[in-house]
């Protein structure tokens, strides 16, 4: 049998943390440690090892935000999702970019809650459904980069949904270098440093269909 995804809890609320603990309990997620503040968290991240942490954004010495990217044990850098009662797309913004993995609300159902680990334990990015809808609302009616052309946006939702090069090329019966080719024209003219901040744009943008999405 595989190795469990190895899951640590940050939140300040007993019961959320009881909650997420019983709701989480399947044959392949295991939630090994819980913290309830900033200095806790930091601390256990000298001590134990995980593949994925779910963070709540308001802790009684901090914000998760000082959390992200996570603190890593022996250099492994975990996968991090927000669960948290903020919908502000600045917040979402502010998480993604600074590393976070997925960012749900909280009343997300227990589904939607362990596919996001396990989404964002195979290295996927994730917003839920909500949202995914308020940020395709906020940015406007089209959801779409009028600058790209529409093979360039037809790549960028491929390497927003985690595809390498060579495997969109196979997709869409390009070479790999021409696909290599679209991404660098995506990235100069979204202004984006990496493939991985482009595709944070497009999951914002609605490029990507809500509550899929990954890198």
């Amino acid at each position: 049998m595989p190795d469990k995804i190895r899951v640590l809890l940050i939140d300040d609320h007993p019961m959320i943390i009881d909650g997420l603990t019983l709701a989480l309990e399947t044959d392949d997620i295991e939630v090994v440690a819980a913290a309830g503040t900033v200095s806790e968290a930091r601390r256990l991240a000298t001590e134990i090892s995980v593949d994925v942490v779910v963070l709540d954004l308001h802790l009684p010495d901090g914000s998760g935000l000082s959390l992200i990217p996570f603190p890593a044990s022996g250099g492994r850098v975990p996968a991090i999702v927000v669960l948290t009662l903020a919908e502000d797309q600045r917040l979402v913004s502010r998480a993604l970019l600074a590393g976070a993995s997925g960012y749900l609300v909280k009343g997300a159902s227990r589904e939607e809650i362990v596919a996001t680990i396990r989404a964002v334990a195979r290295g996927q990015i994730v917003l839920g459904s909500t949202i995914a809808r308020r940020g395709i609302e906020s940015f406007g009616s089209s959801g779409r980069f009028p600058q790209l052309t529409e093979r360039e946006e037809e790549v960028l939702a491929l390497v927003a949904d985690g595809r390498d090069n060579p495997a969109i090329g196979r997709q869409l019966g390009i070479s790999a270098k021409t696909v290599a080719n679209h991404v660098s024209s995506i990235l100069l003219k979204l202004g984006a440093a990496d493939r991985s901040q482009a595709a944070i744009m497009a999951l914002r943008a609605g490029v990507i269909p809500p509550g899929s999405s990954a890198l």
